[in-house]
């Protein structure tokens, strides 16, 4: 397998960072739709906490499966 170059290392972290920043405003986007939800619901608080974490943690792995 063939190392990728610096040039190349730089095209891929850049990359990298704009696939964080999707990430990152779609969460933002769904906690605050999730969060709208259950105060009209009048839920339990630990559940959005929940789905925050879990929305969070399937970004991180995304995003860690291309760092490898």
């Amino acid at each position: 397998m063939k190392l990728l170059d610096s040039q190349q290392n730089h095209e891929l972290n850049f990359y990298l960072k704009d696939i964080y920043q999707v990430c990152r405003v779609k969460l933002s986007k769904y906690f605050v739709l999730v969060l709208f939800y259950f105060s009209l619901k009048k839920s339990k608080p630990q559940l959005i906490y929940i789905l925050f974490i879990k929305f969070f943690n399937s970004c991180y792995h995304f995003a860690f499966f291309f760092t490898l």
